[in-house]
């Protein structure tokens, strides 16, 4: 037995001293689990109440939360790249100021046996920067001696200084509190309109609470977005010549429209005077009025202008006994909505240099002169801006105009009373004037793809998804499809497709959609037709959906190519058809359409192998 102080016991009793405090720790830890687990449990029932950067770190997003802070996250990133570029160009804009300052005489110079000293002016730091402009005070307190703050306001100094940063630079001395700026113009100078506008851009900055006939008029200098309510221009008069810009811009208007209105408080009256080929594509909008369409005779046109200035007057005469003066007050009366009228006239001079022009010149003179009150408003466009075509009766009654791109200064003073819209460049400017405001505007591009989109949607009765849609991106089916050609060999899977695109905001149900809807139809691509083909199943795999292109048939007769049944290559004879099968893919086969009656019907067999080699001829 070992004695009491023996170094041994001592060890002993260490080593079950810290036995004893690891057990304690255990046990302590297991009360820690058994408390915390529930509690995260618990914490985890009620997750969707969790910020969004939390879930994100758990991985308990949905599919649009995620688009949405993937869009986030791409936003910052871009903040993050212009603010570098913005500080770069500070750098070298502070520079240049400086230096220039100095060749004009800004400076304080003290020449001494031995050198030359330069006190020069000084800017203060932190530099204001943003996309439009860069911001620079200068230290006025510390200004070079001799050096006075009139000699910073000259204009030789200016443009000495605009000239050495090959920008248009402005300085700004409103209140010497303030201090005195140099500001350094980014967006091309004054006139900085950009040379392209995203429609898509500009209906997503439309506000919500935005009045009904709020439209996008165009982007000006410094990236400034126009908006007009056509209730307050009343009418609106757009002029321009050919391939100016001036039927996209109309198009985008009216596609803003029946978008943001329901056909319950927006009606439409189309005179399409070109044939109707501008305006067809609206030709299946619920906004129409029922029972006229889209009016393609200007014969039709006098009578037509009579029941709208007959409306007018109905209106007018309801108004007075309800006590009311315009459609707005009397709709916030009446439980019952008077529908807004918008009349649209593409290509005035058809209709005004003949006989019926001389009936409808008084018609909508009248129309224009009364029917503001009424909630009538008319959108009139013309290539030929002349002075028989617009009159002085016409030109009175239409205070808002948009000069496009006109041919000569004597087409530009009829519309605008000067010669600024003539030869406008590029294609998509214009000037637009209302009352004394005269603004140089770039007009939103809309293509034909997103305005069959558009109206697709809203005839579908898919108003508000449409809108939100737009707003999200600015991609078409075509667009889908054309990529699918061009990086996917024609294949079309749908959720392979959703996460190239899902950052731009194309959401999975959108891109299901399209492939549903578009399964075992045609569809047009840069001018090539192609028909996109159903799931095929064979047996354990599935081949998604695919784009074949769809070849013309071939006239026996003489050899012309006609718009008839798809074109399928004839198999050589002593080729059978196992042979051929051998080597294909499986690919669904086109749709040929139905059997001649009085033809021959083979078995199944033989129908199926007919088939089989159709489709590898024409996949070949």
């Amino acid at each position: 037995m070992l004695p009491a102080n023996s170094p041994k016991i001592a060890i002993l009793q260490r080593r079950q001293r810290f036995t004893a405090f690891l057990s304690a720790i255990d046990v302590a830890a297991m009360r820690a689990y058994k408390r915390i687990v529930p509690w995260y449990v618990r914490r985890l029932r009620h997750a969707h109440n969790w910020p969004v950067e939390w879930r994100e770190r758990i991985n308990l997003l949905d599919d649009d939360e995620r688009t949405r802070a993937q869009l986030r996250r791409k936003e910052e990133s871009e903040r993050g790249a212009t603010r570098s570029q913005l500080k770069r160009l500070a750098g070298e804009y502070k520079r240049l100021l400086i230096n220039a300052l100095t060749r004009v005489g800004a400076a304080y110079i003290i020449k001494d046996e031995r050198q030359r000293i330069v006190k020069k002016v000084r800017i203060l730091n932190p530099v204001r920067v943003s996309p439009e402009a860069l911001w620079f005070q200068i230290d006025t307190a510390r200004l070079p001696y001799h050096v006075p703050i009139t000699v910073l306001m000259a204009e030789e100094t200016i443009q000495t200084v605009s000239a050495a940063c090959r920008r248009v630079v402005r300085y700004q001395w409103d209140n010497p509190e303030n201090g005195f700026w140099f500001i350094v113009e980014l967006k091309q100078g004054m006139r900085g309109v950009p040379r392209e506008v995203d429609y898509s851009k500009m209906l997503n900055a439309l506000k919500a609470d935005a009045p009904p006939l709020a439209i996008a008029v165009g982007t000006g200098e410094a990236g400034r977005l126009v908006y007009r309510n056509i209730a307050d221009l009343m009418h609106i008069l757009v002029a321009g010549a050919t391939g100016s810009g001036k039927s996209v811009w109309l198009k985008q208007v009216l596609t803003t429209l029946i978008l943001r209105n329901t056909p319950a408080r927006l009606k439409m009256i189309m005179i399409d005077l070109k044939g109707g080929v501008e305006l067809s594509e609206f030709s299946k909008i619920p906004h129409l009025m029922p029972g006229i369409g889209i009016i393609k005779d200007k014969r039709q046109v006098v009578s037509v202008l009579q029941h709208i200035l007959a409306e007018v007057d109905r209106r007018l005469v309801l108004f007075e006994k309800r006590g009311v003066v315009n459609i707005s007050t009397y709709n916030q009366r009446t439980r019952s909505i008077m529908p807004y009228w918008i009349i649209v006239i593409d290509e005035l001079a058809n209709l005004m240099l003949d006989s019926i022009g001389r009936q409808c010149e008084p018609l909508l003179a009248d129309i224009a002169a009364r029917a503001r009150a009424a909630g009538i408003h008319c959108i009139v466009a013309t290539q030929r801006p002349s002075v028989d075509v617009i009159t002085g009766i016409i030109k009175a009654n239409f205070p808002a105009r948009v000069a496009f791109s006109t041919a000569s200064n004597a087409d530009s003073r009829v519309i605008i009373d000067t010669g600024s819209a003539a030869q406008l460049s590029p294609v998509g400017r214009m000037i637009f004037l209302f009352g004394n405001t005269k603004l140089e505007l770039q007009g939103p591009f809309i293509t034909p793809s997103m305005v069959n989109d558009i109206v697709a949607g809203v005839s579908g009765g898919q108003q508000i998804e449409t809108l939100e849609r737009r707003k999200r991106h600015n991609f078409t089916p075509e667009d889908f499809f054309r990529h699918a050609l061009n990086h996917l060999d024609g294949w079309f899977p749908a959720d392979r497709l959703y996460e190239t695109f899902r950052a731009n905001g194309v959401s999975q149900t959108e891109m299901r959609t399209i492939a549903r809807d578009f399964s075992n139809r045609e569809v047009e691509v840069d001018g090539k037709v192609y028909r996109l083909t159903d799931v095929n199943y064979t047996g354990k795999f599935v081949a998604a959906r695919r784009l074949l292109p769809v070849v013309e048939n071939i006239d026996s007769d003489d050899g012309a190519y006609s718009a008839g049944e798809p074109f399928v290559m004839p198999i050589d004879s002593q080729t059978s058809v196992v042979e051929v099968s051998q080597n294909f893919s499986p690919v669904p086969v086109v749709d040929r359409g139905e059997a001649d009656e009085d033809a021959t019907q083979p078995d199944g067999d033989e129908i199926e192998s007919i088939e089989h080699a159709q489709a590898f001829t024409r996949v070949r």
